[in-house]
């Protein structure tokens, strides 16, 4: 995906901009008539803070079932593109040891990209 961004980019240098997370730099969605969600999971251990590989996590419209599923890399993302403008996706981040994160209402406006950072605590530091 970053290679085809950089691609289009080269081609469309005003229309669109690159996604460099690891700069902590968002691009914009890829159309103007959808938006995205990009979702980073931290881990909380004691004295250290660092993205956290193979977190489940799913979109959905309001409290209905999962309309997309995906999980965590190494960088600790995962970037939902290409929704539907709306203010009631919900966000579930989820790993076996640790504490769920839910977000509900999350809003997604055209041409724009909503983001969200959360911290997943192990369970049995609580």
């Amino acid at each position: 995906m970053f290679i085809r961004s950089i691609l289009v980019c080269r081609l469309f240098p005003i229309a669109l901009s690159v996604s460099m997370t690891f700069l902590g730099i968002d691009a914009l969605a890829r159309s103007a008539d959808s938006g995205s969600i990009r979702v980073e999971i931290l881990c909380l251990e004691p004295g250290t803070v660092k993205p956290m590989e193979d977190v489940r996590v799913t979109l959905h419209r309001g409290h209905g079932p999962a309309i997309r599923e995906a999980q965590t890399g190494a960088d600790g993302l995962v970037i939902f593109e290409d929704l539907e403008p709306a203010s009631d996706y919900l966000v579930r981040a989820e790993k076996t040891s640790y504490v769920s994160m839910v977000f509900p209402d999350v809003a997604v406006r055209a041409g724009r990209r909503t983001s969200i950072k959360a911290h997943l605590p192990r369970r049995d530091q609580l």
